[in-house]
């Protein structure tokens, strides 16, 4: 039970840091591209 209990969270903590790391990687393309735009411009 304890080791689970550890486990889980951890898994959790895991799945977040992917989802952000790639919204951060997504926002990050987004940015180039409005800046791209904006010189453009």
């Amino acid at each position: 039970m304890g080791k689970r209990l550890l486990i889980y969270p951890l898994e959790e903590i895991a799945e977040a840091e992917i989802v952000f790391g790639k919204n951060l990687w997504e926002n990050g393309i987004k940015n180039k591209l409005i800046n791209k735009k904006a010189r453009k411009d």
